[in-house]
C-alpha cells in the first residue's frame, strides 16, 4: 500500500508539471503516456474463522452444573439451568494444589445451550464470570463475586449485569460438581464462536 501511494504521488507531480507548462511553446518534446494499465482485482470474500488453539486444563468427564441469575427490574427474565456435564464440552483448570481455579466451555443443558467462563482471581476467594444461556433460559451475563472450590467442585455467588435482558442482576450463581475429569480438554472453538455471535432480539 505504501508503494502505491508513492507511485500516485509521482504521477500527481508529473500532472502538476504538465499543467504549469501547458501555456509554454517550448520545449516541443512531448512524453508518450504509458500504454501499460493495471487491472483492478477485487479482494476475495472475507469470512470469519477461528484459528486452532491449544486449550488449557482438562476435560470434565462427569458431574453437573447449576447456573442462573435474578434481576432487579425484569423478574420475568429470572431463570436457572442445570444438568449433567457427561458428554459436554466443559473443562476445568486446577491450581498447583489441585483445587479448581477455572471452568470454561459449552454445554447443552435445560432445554438449551450455554457457554461459560468462570475464573478465580489469583489466591483471592473471588472470581469473575461470563456466560450466555439460550433456550428456556435466556441470559447474557458478566459478574463478579465470591468463589470457593475443592478438587471436585467450584461455586460462585455474586452480582452482575445482564447484557441481555439489559438489567442489573442482584444474584448470580454457578455451582459446578465434578465426579470425573482428565484427558485433553474439549471445545469446538468455531461452534462456540458461532454460538456467542448469535444476535439477540432487542428486548427480552
Amino acid at each position: 500500500m505504501k508503494r502505491l501511494w508513492v507511485v500516485a504521488g509521482v504521477l500527481a507531480s508529473f500532472a502538476l508539471f504538465a499543467t504549469q507548462a501547458g501555456g509554454q511553446e517550448e520545449p516541443t518534446t512531448t512524453i508518450e503516456e504509458p500504454t501499460t494499465t493495471t487491472e483492478f482485482v477485487p479482494p476475495p470474500d472475507v469470512t470469519t474463522t477461528t484459528e486452532p488453539i491449544v486449550l488449557p486444563g482438562e476435560h470434565i468427564d462427569g458431574g453437573s452444573l447449576i447456573l442462573g441469575a435474578r434481576f432487579e427490574n425484569t423478574p420475568g427474565s429470572d431463570c436457572q439451568v442445570e444438568g449433567s456435564l457427561v458428554g459436554q464440552q466443559m473443562n476445568l483448570i486446577r491450581h498447583e494444589t489441585g483445587m479448581i481455579g477455572a471452568v470454561y466451555g459449552k454445554a447443552d443443558l435445560g432445554g438449551g445451550q450455554l457457554g461459560l467462563v468462570m475464573v478465580q482471581l489469583g489466591p483471592l476467594p473471588t472470581a469473575v464470570i461470563a456466560y450466555r444461556a439460550m433456550g428456556t433460559c435466556n441470559q447474557d451475563m458478566v459478574g463478579m463475586g465470591g468463589f470457593s472450590s475443592t478438587d471436585t467442585g467450584a461455586r460462585f455467588e455474586g452480582i452482575g449485569y445482564g447484557l441481555f435482558p439489559g438489567d442489573f442482576a442482584n444474584f448470580v450463581t454457578a455451582d459446578v460438581t465434578v465426579t470425573a475429569s482428565g484427558g485433553e480438554p474439549s471445545l469446538d472453538i468455531q461452534a462456540a464462536y458461532d454460538f456467542l455471535a448469535q444476535e439477540r432480539p432487542e428486548t427480552p
